[in-house]
């Protein structure tokens, strides 16, 4: 390190990587007064060459200054502050949580209220939401399968003493899992096994406390889902539908102007990073 700091001292050898840092300015000025007119990008550019000198001290600047850049452009702190930026985060993650919600409930032929108690439930009993979501899919599966006579999940219902049938239609699948769960109860781990594998692609341990829940267990606890958080609003649903089309709108803007800022720079970051490599290994000690 001795050489390189005397040479950055003295500014030996610098002038060549001095012009690259000019480039790269005049690039990130052209860029925020013609490619997306962003406020203040003209700003984040001159910025960034001020941090530019021949001390060494200006130049472990430059580092620190380069990296926030980087990071600048790659995410949206362009156009966002910090705080307003994480204040869309959480209306993000609000609006996929309803979207999964409709979906999802949508998907098994349940109303979403159902849905999440189902869910709620299964937290409660110690299984993932993401892992209860697959075993209830698959169940559906089964449910469809049996319901039309076929297959190995028409035999695992038999076996159980479920019809999966009322009044010549399919029964919710949240009934289906209630009477799953109470046939369950008090049979052997052979049986259990079995007979999940089947329905619902797991092993009866991995449904543990569920089972002991049964129906009544179910109901109970979609009972204090209502109290802990409320009945969900449908008109929620419609609202978070319609925020998360624009947050893919403005998802996809902040790619345009991520890819319009990488594509007008970094050609002149790639020399840059050429020079300062040259700089370092002229100037690293023998």
């Amino acid at each position: 390190m001795k050489n390189i700091n005397k040479a950055l001292y003295e500014g030996t050898g610098i002038n060549k990587f001095q012009e690259s840092f000019f480039s790269l300015e005049r690039s990130m000025q052209r860029f925020g007064k013609s490619a997306v007119h962003v406020g203040g990008f003209d700003t984040v550019a001159k910025s960034a060459w001020n941090m530019v000198g021949k001390t060494g001290s200006a130049f472990a600047a430059v580092g620190s200054s380069f990296k926030g850049l980087l990071t600048t452009l790659g995410g949206s702190a362009l156009l966002f502050g910090g705080a307003s930026f994480g204040a869309l985060e959480f209306f993000k993650h609000f609006s996929q949580d309803m979207v999964n919600i409709s979906r999802s409930s949508e998907r098994f032929g349940l109303k979403p209220q159902v849905f999440q108690g189902l869910q709620f439930a299964a937290e409660k009993a110690g299984i993932p939401v993401e892992k209860f979501d697959r075993m209830l899919r698959k169940l559906s599966v089964s449910t469809g399968h049996a319901f039309r006579g076929q297959g190995d999940a028409l035999m695992a219902f038999s076996a159980l003493g479920i019809n999966v049938s009322s009044n010549g239609k399919v029964k919710g699948l949240d009934q289906v899992l209630g009477q799953v769960l109470d046939k369950l109860h008090g049979k052997s781990a052979t049986f259990r096994n079995q007979v999940l594998s089947i329905l619902v692609g797991t092993k009866g341990i991995e449904l543990g406390n569920l089972i002991k829940f049964g129906s009544a267990g179910l109901k109970k606890e979609m009972a204090r889902l209502k109290e802990v958080y409320g009945t969900l609003d449908p008109a929620a649903i419609e609202r978070a539908e319609a925020f998360n089309s624009k947050w893919v709108d403005l998802s996809w803007a902040l790619k345009g102007v991520r890819d319009a800022a990488g594509s007008e720079l970094i050609p002149v970051i790639t020399t840059l990073t050429t020079d300062l490599t040259n700089f370092f290994v002229t100037n690293r000690d023998k």
